[in-house]
């Protein structure tokens, strides 16, 4: 059984390091566009402060689920999250959501309409 385990870590991770390598030689080659991932899709904003936060925290989030389930010792199971890290990440996707709604309802009632060149009313 230890056997089995052993080779099915190794092809787990030869399968995410592969996944991995493909995704980073096509975000290199343009194929995966990212050209405007930091733009608002709404009005006529340009940068999207939200999507830069949201982005910066779900990266970081990540990494710091990756730290935690390094860190760990004792029986292969998941890693608890503390409850503050589940709040802060909750709160940057409400901050994100925030802006989108403000976005689209101020579109939809003409705050940020391109006649006054998204300056208001």
């Amino acid at each position: 059984m230890n056997a089995l385990s052993t080779a099915l870590r190794y092809e787990i991770w030869f399968l995410l390091l592969g996944l991995a390598a493909v995704i980073f030689y096509q975000l290199l080659t343009g194929k995966i566009n990212t050209k405007r991932l930091l733009n608002e899709t709404t009005g006529n904003r340009g940068f999207s402060p939200g999507r830069l936060q949201l982005l910066i925290f779900t990266i970081g989030g990540a990494l710091y689920y990756l730290m935690l389930a390094f860190d760990r010792e004792g029986p292969a199971k998941l890693p608890e999250l503390p409850t503050e890290f589940l709040l802060a990440m909750g709160a940057s996707n409400l901050f994100y959501l925030g802006g989108k709604l403000y976005s689209v309802l101020a579109e939809r009632f003409g705050f940020l309409s391109s006649r006054n060149g998204g300056k208001g009313v």
